[in-house]
């Protein structure tokens, strides 16, 4: 549990630690709704992990919880909905609907391309390049 940290202050908490701190004040207000705003990022894998074990417990509970986060793979495998935004809604939906080449190129703008590596991995990747710099890649599928 959490008792082992409630002598302590929140700043001298870890970024793990703090973010279970606050999951669970609002597993203790019974809260309906949360909103987090890259909740992961910062962390190491066990607290990530630790932030999952939570966010599974919110589920059981039935209280809905919307993360803002730019972490698309994390995005697709662990959550049910996502909401794909760019100064407007994109997408919402499945996470294999939303997190869709087509959908990131929609996203990006016409910046954007799609290619499919020789392993069958499809990347975005952003269309190159005229000041001589390397295109980004970003992995999606």
């Amino acid at each position: 549990g959490m008792t082992n940290l409630s002598k302590r202050q929140i700043g001298e908490l870890s970024g793990g630690q703090q973010q279970r701190v606050f999951i669970a004040q609002a597993l203790a207000q019974k809260a309906d709704l949360i909103l987090m705003d890259e909740p992961l990022n910062g962390l190491d894998a066990p607290s990530q992990e630790a932030i999952f074990d939570l966010l599974d417990e919110l589920k059981r509970r039935q209280v809905t919880v919307m993360i803002a986060t730019h972490d698309l793979h994390t995005a697709s495998e662990r959550f049910d909905r996502v909401m794909l935004l760019n100064r407007k809604l994109v997408g919402f939906g499945l996470p294999s609907e939303i997190i869709a080449p087509e959908r990131l190129v929609e996203a990006y703008g016409g910046h954007m391309q799609v290619i499919e590596t020789p392993a069958g991995q499809k990347m975005l990747i952003e269309e190159c390049c005229h000041d001589g710099a390397e295109p980004k890649e970003l992995k999606v599928a």
